[in-house]
């Protein structure tokens, strides 16, 4: 079999494999989540926009032109997981939430709808970003803003908790992300998936717990800026 061949199979697999996560994504959320009228709305309006549509090939199209190396790495928190971290990290209406490397922004919109505090989305792929914006201002939402920018030059001045899946970044780019968590606010927080952010006498991890993913299990690592 051609090196060719291999790749199709494997780009396509991975594509129904994410289709079909976001679909028992949005199966759970109708039962779960739904009963918050803020929320049923943003989804629903933001599932209208992808319908027919791939994140997944989005995420990939757009990081094949950048001439990046990785072009599958796209994935979202799935919601179930996401409300078990939230309660995890004590989150409340007074905190200001930034989600580095947000997607779609569907769990941005979960934060907003469900705690009702300010939320940041951080995205490179335009797609995403200017969806995700077009979404708010439909709902007429306030508290809530998605930035196409990159996330290593994002200012994190105003945050109390930061949220990242590490297995999406490389580990150059976590190490000057890490740069960035410096500008955090004393007794701020940062959840990464899979790996801590290595940055001495300025994050200190204060808990870790196993999280579920549609593609398996990992590690939660929370720190906290000294």
């Amino acid at each position: 079999m051609s090196k060719n061949v291999v790749e199709f199979v494997e780009t396509a697999i991975r594509g129904l494999t994410a289709q079909w996560s976001e679909w028992c994504d949005t199966r759970y959320s109708l039962n779960k989540f739904y009963k918050n009228k803020d929320f049923k709305a943003a989804d629903l309006e933001l599932s209208r926009r992808y319908w027919g549509r791939s994140a997944f090939g989005i995420s990939r199209n757009f990081l094949k032109q950048q001439g990046e190396s990785d072009i599958h790495s796209y994935g979202e928190t799935p919601l179930r997981t996401l409300a078990e971290m939230t309660e995890r990290c004590g989150l409340g209406a007074t905190d200001c939430i930034f989600e580095l490397g947000c997607g779609r922004g569907r769990g941005c919109l979960w934060w907003r709808a469900m705690l009702g505090c300010r939320v940041v989305g951080v995205e490179i792929v335009p797609e995403f970003v200017n969806t995700a914006i077009e979404v708010i201002e439909k709902l007429e939402w306030e508290q809530i803003e998605f930035r196409k920018e990159d996330f290593r030059e994002t200012d994190l001045a105003e945050a109390t908790f930061v949220y990242l899946t590490g297995t999406c970044f490389d580990d150059e780019a976590l190490r000057e992300l890490g740069e960035r968590f410096r500008s955090l606010p004393p007794r701020s927080r940062v959840l990464s998936v899979s790996s801590p952010i290595e940055l001495e006498n300025v994050l200190e991890v204060v808990d870790a717990f196993p999280v579920k993913f549609h593609w398996g299990s990992t590690e939660a690592y929370l720190q906290m800026r000294i």
